[in-house]
């Protein structure tokens, strides 16, 4: 097998960035659609149904026009997603083998809540600072 070898925070890692790429190649259109219709204003465009604008931005600038920017936008999601469900894996790893070595804890080699924010939180700020040049270029 072929992460037999490998670390799981390695794995943890690729296959966040992975399931954030994917998800992004999901909303991206409905984003795209989503900045087009705050260009339109809030005049008649934004009274009419959202698939009827869909529609006719496919008639006219044809299916491109809802993947333009997505090479960014995945870069920028492959970056944050790999750097945040690795740093979370490690962090709370690191809770659940100090939970295991403290005699006094209660819950054993699981974290509790105010762990589980920690590592959320820290995990999610250090790939907000390592994604931020990719999210200028995603801006740009």
């Amino acid at each position: 097998f072929f992460f037999r070898n490998c670390s799981m925070g390695w794995i943890v890692g690729v296959l966040g960035g992975l399931a954030g790429v994917s998800a992004s190649m999901v909303t991206h259109p409905l984003d795209s659609l989503k900045v087009r219709m705050y260009l339109y204003g809030e005049g008649q465009a934004n009274k009419r149904p959202r698939f009827i604008i869909a529609q006719e931005i496919l008639k006219a600038e044809g299916y491109r026009a809802f993947l333009s920017g997505m090479t960014a936008t995945c870069m920028r999601q492959s970056i944050f997603s790999s750097v945040r469900f690795a740093t979370h894996d490690h962090i709370e790893s690191q809770f659940q083998a100090w939970n295991a070595a403290d005699s006094k804890c209660s819950t054993s080699s699981s974290t509790n809540l105010p762990q589980k924010l920690v590592s959320g939180g820290l995990a999610g700020a250090l790939a907000g600072g390592v994604a931020c040049p990719a999210d200028v270029v995603l801006v740009r």
